[in-house]
């Protein structure tokens, strides 16, 4: 009984957050800021909506899972619900909110002295990816000078937050699973754009790199 109220209370909790969602992603400052959708609690695309719910609730059932109903489960579903939200905001618009990020990074920071492996193994975490994505950034402006780049100063943020958050004796695996996943979905839209011959080499990177931290949480948990 328990567990099926934790669920729907995930669930809730999701169609709660597309609002905030879609304020994000009509922010002028989006790549392609969308229209304000006809259902906020749904969001637009509805199915992306929809999705998010799905998760937050699956990722309720996965903390209550691993850690019960304790201040440390608390803080692992809140910081799920961040990378829900700035993984749906990038499929969506192209765009990573660096504040939301700032904050969130600065949360799994303390968060980590305090309710997980040590402030030590996160920030270690948070420069070694993160100054991984810098030389990703940097090295794809270089090969890519009259284009946009693969990676965007926004994935360069996202990985301090993904550093921050699993530390880095888990970082390994979070990014194998994240780049694998956007590894994939680079391959099919090549393999879509040679049966079509159009469409565009965009993905939205950070998206997949969300979906590596929540998957590996899945998997692997208790972090």
């Amino acid at each position: 009984m328990l567990l099926a109220l934790v669920i729907v209370v995930g669930i809730a909790i999701g169609f709660g957050l597309n609002p905030w969602i879609t304020q994000i992603a009509t922010d002028p400052k989006a790549a392609n800021p969308l229209p304000t959708p006809r259902h906020p609690l749904l969001g637009g695309p509805t199915w992306v909506g929809v999705l998010v719910a799905a998760i937050s609730g699956l990722m309720a059932w996965i903390c209550y899972r691993d850690y019960g109903l304790s201040l440390r489960g608390i803080y692992w579903y809140a910081m799920s619900l961040v990378f829900i939200v700035i993984g749906a905001v990038d499929w969506k618009v192209r765009l990573i909110d660096v504040l939301l990020v700032l904050i969130a990074t600065i949360a799994a920071l303390i968060g980590s002295a305090f309710l997980t492996f040590g402030f030590k193994a996160s920030l270690i975490g948070a420069l070694i990816a993160g100054l991984l994505f810098l030389l990703f950034f940097a090295g794809s402006i270089v090969l890519y000078p009259d284009a946009d780049a693969p990676f965007g100063l926004g994935d360069v943020y996202l990985a301090f937050l993904m550093g921050a958050t699993v530390g880095w004796g888990y970082l390994g695996g979070v990014l194998i699973y994240g780049m694998g996943l956007a590894g994939l979905a680079s391959l099919g839209i090549l393999v879509m754009r040679q049966i079509r011959g159009e469409g565009t080499l965009y993905i939205a990177y950070g998206t997949y790199l969300c979906l590596g931290v929540l998957l590996y949480m899945i998997k692997f948990g208790p972090l």
